[in-house]
């Protein structure tokens, strides 16, 4: 690390000089992956952590059917709305100040949601966890990027990244679990929120600060523009019930609409957009899009509801189920470790259209979910499901990087986590409705289940289509 805090800039690809690091370099680059690990970690712990014991929550929080929902998508909205703004001004400001204000915000949400008294505040702490979180998904995998003095470190600091999204994943609703059985829901919150606070202070020691080679200044009409446009999208794909009867869908439809579309013209006016849109015309780049925003829809948002169907379905128990989870999170936690020794000379694009046919084919098999079955039913599916999810994550990061605009690697990351985030937003709420379709009791969340199942696995394999055919596009990206 440098000792003096001088900002350093991209500069261009290391040469064959470069191929053998000093011993000092090779230390900066282990710790800031250690950090942007920790971070991202943290983040993925926090994201599902309601789904375990919703209905506990839920009851502790006075919190009717609408805001249940929200318990859980709260975060993704924060994700959603700030994760294009926060790479650029990472890009343009500093990766290391924005990624250690992320973990201080996180850290602060956290410790709001539980100490929460009501719905209210703890919806607003998960909205905050997700604003930070966006600020350390948005810059982690660039700081790693940044740091590592070789390609091949690179492509290693990428897999575990990944290794640490699906870890978190895994992790969070183990750590529900085991609180369950030790003392209140309340807990839990508060051991993340110190560990994450504990982060912020590791990145703002350890991590050496960095940013584009050609500062740009902060696109404020783009920003507030996509934030009205994404959060606006993201309030209406999580309403539920009642209120679909009101004014409010009408409302969110049209700033949502408004906004994106003043977004583009802001875009293509300003010298400096917050998104270059002309990024857009080369195929792997609107391939790491694509793929990122189906993973999230057919993959993220189904397999978040997953564990509220164990338990409706098999009465399974908080730590019960947090084991069962495990056997996705954990499969793609392993996955995404060795994915680079053993597909490293593969094409990320192709392993991406590869983990959504796998993510296909793991969530069809849950078809054999059934009141009074053996829980041992659901592994070959969770198993399966967990390879695609964990050959996507590092190389959905991977290619974001890759196939960004030069000098905007933060915000290739930005993107590609946006597109993630408005898939799950979307996918969740829509789970619930369609598991709802089957009816009452066990039976019917296992019908119901069946259909959004088969649904995602028909969108995924879909999705591996489309990437495949724009990475065969690659001529046209140049």
């Amino acid at each position: 690390m440098n000792p003096t805090g001088d900002v350093v800039s991209e500069t261009a690809p290391p040469t064959a000089a470069a191929a053998a690091p000093p011993a000092p370099a090779r230390a900066e680059a282990v710790r800031a992956l250690a950090v942007a690990c920790l971070g991202t970690l943290l983040i993925m712990m926090c994201y599902p952590m309601p789904m375990l014991n919703l209905a506990e929550l839920a009851g502790d929080l006075g919190a009717g059917p609408s805001a249940t929902t929200w318990l859980i998508s709260a975060i993704s909205l924060g994700l959603g709305v700030a994760l294009l703004p926060a790479g650029s001004l990472a890009d343009n400001r500093g990766r290391k100040a924005v990624f250690t204000g992320g973990m201080a915000l996180v850290a602060a949400g956290t410790l709001a949601a539980g100490l929460a008294a009501g719905a209210g505040v703890f919806i607003a702490g998960r909205v905050v966890q997700g604003v930070g979180g966006a600020a350390v998904l948005a810059t982690a995998l660039a700081i790693v990027a940044h740091a590592s003095p070789t390609p091949r470190e690179r492509v290693r600091g990428a897999a575990a990244w990944g290794a640490a999204m699906s870890c978190g994943l895994a992790l969070g609703p183990l750590v529900v679990g085991v609180n369950d059985l030790l003392g209140p829901w309340r807990a839990a919150y508060v051991v993340i929120a110190l560990a994450a606070a504990v982060v912020a202070v590791l990145g703002a020691v350890w991590l050496t600060e960095s940013r584009a080679a050609r500062p740009r200044p902060l696109d404020v009409p783009g920003a507030v523009l996509a934030m009205v446009a994404t959060g606006a999208l993201m309030a209406l794909l999580s309403l539920r019930g009642a209120s679909w009867s009101s004014a409010l869908p009408v409302v969110l439809g049209v700033a949502s609409v408004a906004g994106a579309v003043l977004f583009v013209v802001a875009e293509r006016r300003s010298p400096d957009p917050l998104l270059p849109l002309e990024a857009f015309r080369r195929p792997p780049f609107l391939a790491s899009v694509s793929a990122a925003g189906i993973t999230g829809f057919a993959s993220v948002g189904l397999l978040s509801y997953t564990p509220a169907v164990l338990q409706g379905v098999l009465g399974m128990g908080v730590l019960e189920t947090a084991l069962y989870f495990l056997a996705w999170s954990g499969t793609s936690a392993v996955v995404a470790v060795a994915t680079p020794r053993l597909l490293g000379g593969v094409a990320p694009a192709r392993q991406v259209a590869v983990s959504l046919v796998m993510s296909a084919v793991g969530q069809g098999l849950l078809v054999l979910l059934a009141p009074g079955a053996s829980p041992l039913w659901v592994l070959p599916g969770l198993v399966v499901a967990g390879i695609g999810t964990g050959l996507g994550g590092p190389n959905l990061g991977r290619l974001a990087v890759e196939t960004a605009p030069e000098g905007r690697s933060a915000l290739g990351s930005g993107v590609s986590n946006t597109a993630r985030y408005l898939g799950s937003t979307a996918g969740l709420p829509l789970t619930i409705v369609v598991v709802g379709l089957g009816g009452a009791g066990p039976v019917g969340m296992a019908a119901g289940l069946h259909y959004a199942v088969l649904g995602s696995a028909v969108l995924a394999v879909a999705g591996a289509a489309l990437v495949a055919g724009l990475a065969g596009r690659r001529a046209a990206a140049v």
